[in-house]
C-alpha cells in the first residue's frame, strides 16, 4: 500500500483560504453599499429630471410666484442632496478599491502556497514512482538470483 500524501503547510493553506473567504466577503458587501448608493443618486437624478418637467409645463399654464420659488427650492435642494450623494458614491468607491486590492493580495497568497503544494505533490508522485521502480527491479533481481541458484 502506497504512504498517502500529507502537505507540510496545510495549516497554513487553509489559513490562506480563510482570509481569502473574509477578503472577499468584505469586498462584496462594500461593493453592495457602493451600488445601493449610486442606486441613491440615479433616484435623486430621476426626481430631479421629473420635477424640471412638471415646473415646465406649470409654467406654460401660468403658475404664481409663491408655487415657482417652491419649486426652485425644491430643484436647489435636490441638486445639493445630488452633490452629497456623489461624495458618498466617491468615498464607498474608495473603500470598494482599497479592499479589492486586500482581496488580490489573499488570492496571491493563497495561490502561492496552492502552487507549492501542487510542486509538492508532483515531487511525492515522482518519488513514489522511484520507489515502485526500486521493488519492481529487486524482486526480478531475487527472481534473477533464485533462477540462477536452481540451476
Amino acid at each position: 500500500m502506497s504512504p498517502e500524501f500529507i502537505f507540510r503547510f496545510d495549516s497554513i493553506l487553509r489559513q490562506r483560504k480563510i482570509l481569502e473567504d473574509n477578503e472577499a466577503k468584505e469586498f462584496a458587501r462594500l461593493s453592495n453599499i457602493y451600488n445601493a448608493e449610486c442606486d441613491k443618486l440615479t433616484k435623486l437624478v430621476n426626481k430631479f429630471g421629473d420635477t424640471q418637467k412638471e415646473l415646465s409645463e406649470k409654467k406654460r399654464n401660468n403658475i404664481d410666484i409663491k408655487e415657482l420659488k417652491r419649486y426652485y427650492t425644491y430643484l436647489d435642494a435636490l441638486k445639493t442632496d445630488m452633490g452629497s450623494q456623489r461624495l458618498r458614491i466617491k468615498g464607498a468607491e474608495t473603500k470598494m478599491e482599497a479592499q479589492r486590492k486586500k482581496l488580490v493580495i489573499a488570492q496571491k497568497n493563497k495561490k502561492m502556497i496552492d502552487k507549492l503544494k501542487e510542486n509538492d505533490f508532483n515531487l511525492f508522485k515522482e518519488e513514489e514512482r522511484k520507489n515502485e521502480i526500486k521493488t519492481v527491479d529487486d524482486i526480478n533481481t531475487i527472481k534473477v538470483a533464485r533462477d540462477q541458484s536452481r540451476r
